[in-house]
């Protein structure tokens, strides 16, 4: 591959692959935050820390069923959990609320962190052979232990921010 981007001169400021769809996935949760709202987005958010919690709950139990060690069913639990706590959440908690003084520098903010708590997650679910392939700094933002707890930490704050002024 290399040495086609050589014979076509292509410039070596090209961002590797995994750089990029860390950024579609951050644009794609920033447009979400922006044409649905706060509401959804605090929905979203709450979300993902239950796909979390049942992540762990399901991979750390025996299920005879569940095949544990395979990164397909464990980010099919993740997603599928996340999925059915959003629809949960919105439905019963969130839906017809007014939100007065919605910012869309929060919904940036708020949809910024939660794609990347589901990057973070969905990365360290992959094998290890897989996670080698990206690059230093996605290694360093996303998948190192310290990155993964910034990652938990941040929505959270950015919720309470967001959280305010509901009627």
């Amino acid at each position: 591959m290399d040495n086609l981007f050589t014979i076509f001169k292509v410039p070596s400021i090209i961002p590797a692959w995994d750089v990029l769809l860390v950024f579609v996935f951050m644009v794609s949760g920033f447009f979400y935050g922006i044409f649905f709202g706060r509401a959804r987005m605090l929905a979203l958010t709450a979300s993902i820390y239950i796909g979390i919690a049942f992540l762990s709950a399901f991979t750390a139990s025996s299920l005879p069923f569940l095949d544990n060690s395979s990164p397909a069913i464990k980010a099919s639990i993740f997603i599928i959990s996340l999925v059915l706590a959003h629809i949960i959440l919105y439905i019963s908690l969130l839906r017809g609320r007014r939100w007065t003084q919605e910012k869309w520098w929060q919904m940036f903010v708020l949809s910024f962190l939660s794609m990347g708590l589901i990057a973070s997650t969905l990365a360290r679910l992959l094998p290890a052979h897989m996670q080698t392939m990206f690059t230093d700094i996605t290694k360093t933002a996303f998948l190192s232990d310290a990155a993964y707890g910034i990652w938990l930490i941040l929505p959270l704050m950015a919720m309470l921010l967001a959280s305010r002024k509901v009627e």
